[in-house]
């Protein structure tokens, strides 16, 4: 009977584990969730800030003799990025999206590409990577396949305006 008792606690011991690994490999998705987040919304408000102030993304690609850029991210700050430049005259050659669903198809009439695609557009004269997180990690990636393309990130040009 002590024998039953004792596995009996052990078993509860390790569901009662169990559970807690679970719940703490969920609160650490959440963390970082939440930094994703973060970094976003601290991200658009410099952004907006500096178009308040007057600095717009175009102007400064304007000045830089940019006028054709490609976009990798079509998520939220991407299409913020993509109406922002299409509203101010600056040409958008493509957009790079990891989600093979959009690929193939047109966003506000330009092409969804997958990254292997980018060479063949070689009037590009930036490419500039929208996603808000993580920026940097993908743009190493992107260098180590097509090494001939300037590359920006979002921060790092809102950083310049």
């Amino acid at each position: 009977m002590i024998f039953f008792y004792s596995i009996s606690l052990l078993l509860v011991m390790i569901f009662f584990f169990w559970k807690c690994q679970q719940k703490n490999k969920e609160l650490i998705d959440l963390t970082n969730h939440c930094s994703k987040l973060t970094e976003r919304f601290d991200l658009l408000s410099a952004w907006i800030a500096k178009k308040n102030n007057g600095r717009a993304i175009a102007d400064y690609l304007r000045k830089q003799k940019i006028s054709r850029v490609g976009i990798y991210g079509l998520g939220t700050m991407g299409e913020f990025l993509i109406e922002d430049l299409l509203s101010n005259q600056i040409k958008i050659d493509y957009i790079v999206d990891s989600r093979i669903a959009l690929r193939g198809g047109r966003y506000v009439n330009v092409p969804v590409i997958s990254l292997d695609l980018v060479r063949k557009y070689k009037e590009t004269g930036l490419m500039i990577i929208a996603i808000g997180y993580q920026e940097n990690k993908i743009l190493e990636q992107i260098k180590q396949l097509i090494s001939n393309l300037e590359i920006i990130t979002l921060e790092e040009l809102i950083e310049k305006i």
